[in-house]
């Protein structure tokens, strides 16, 4: 979630029950790249704290109510609309510690009914791609993004270069954009120089074994 930097798992006790909860960065971080919070859930995905843990039992995915109502984005295509179609549900936190245990309550119930656990996608990928972040799902859709990024920056400068402003103060302006886009290209062509040196180090992913 926003705010925080690292991955880092807290204990507690629920209904006699050890609990153990994965808070990992979000991918909306604003004084973060895409490509460092990768980096540094790869990174905790080789530690002794993860290879130690058992299956997850869940995700929860927490949305600020004052962005867009999930319910306009579940076209097929977007995002949500795959979360739903492979079991996920919706809940309301009302921000109280009772909601947060009967949201974790909701989420060991089913994994009790299903037999316990899931392995995430991104898990398996590691694997079979010997921990090459950029082959998995993820780092490919961190692909296409950053190229289609890149693609429209590129456009929207060609379209300033068809006519430079003869007016001083417009002049400025026009420069102003143009330096920006270019920056914007060049921070994204990084970013995806970044993507292709994710990977975890062999010596670690011998040792990974994901329960």
């Amino acid at each position: 979630m926003p705010g925080t930097q690292e991955p880092q798992a807290v204990e507690f006790i629920l209904d006699d029950r050890k609990i153990v909860l994965v808070d990992t960065p979000g991918f909306d971080d604003d004084k973060r790249s895409d490509i460092e919070i990768l980096r540094a859930i790869a990174k905790w995905l080789s530690s002794k704290d993860a290879r130690k843990k058992r299956k997850l039992d869940g995700l929860i995915l927490l949305h600020p109510i004052t962005r867009n109502r999930i319910g306009e984005r579940i076209e097929p295509g977007e995002v949500w609309h795959e979360m739903f179609r492979n079991g996920a549900t919706i809940t309301r936190h009302q921000n109280t510690q009772k909601s947060a245990h009967d949201i974790i309550r909701v989420i060991l119930k089913k994994s009790v009914a299903e037999k316990g656990g899931i392995e995430l996608l991104v898990q398996n990928e590691l694997r079979e791609t010997d921990g090459n972040i950029a082959k998995t799902s993820v780092g490919k859709g961190l692909r296409n993004f950053l190229e289609h990024e890149i693609t429209e920056a590129r456009v929207k400068l060609a379209e300033l270069d068809e006519y430079v402003p003869a007016n001083p103060r417009l002049y400025r302006e026009w420069k102003d954009e143009r330096a920006q886009l270019e920056d914007d290209i060049r921070y994204r062509q990084y970013q995806l120089w970044g993507l292709d040196k994710l990977v975890i180090p062999k010596r670690w992913f011998a040792k990974l074994k994901f329960w």
